[in-house]
């Protein structure tokens, strides 16, 4: 596992026999918390999105309403 593959978020070094059970915990802890930012950066993302939306619908309707003559003028 020292090359970067499709699905892997991050990359191993050293892979002698010595190092392998403490570089496997580390690989995959870190491989964990990658994931979760890379989630949490695609939520954050989402959320961004669907707010400018909202926001812009909103402003939609604000100018639909302006444009639209009074029924009953005073």
């Amino acid at each position: 596992m020292s090359t970067k593959k499709k699905g892997m978020l991050t990359v191993s070094g050293e892979w002698a026999r010595h190092l392998r059970p403490r570089g496997r915990r580390q690989f995959w802890s870190v491989e964990r918390m990658t994931a979760q930012q890379a989630v949490l950066a695609e939520a954050r993302d989402e959320l961004v999105a669907s707010t400018d939306d909202a926001s812009r619908r909103a402003a939609d309707r604000e100018s639909v309403d302006d444009s639209r003559p009074a029924r009953n003028p005073a």
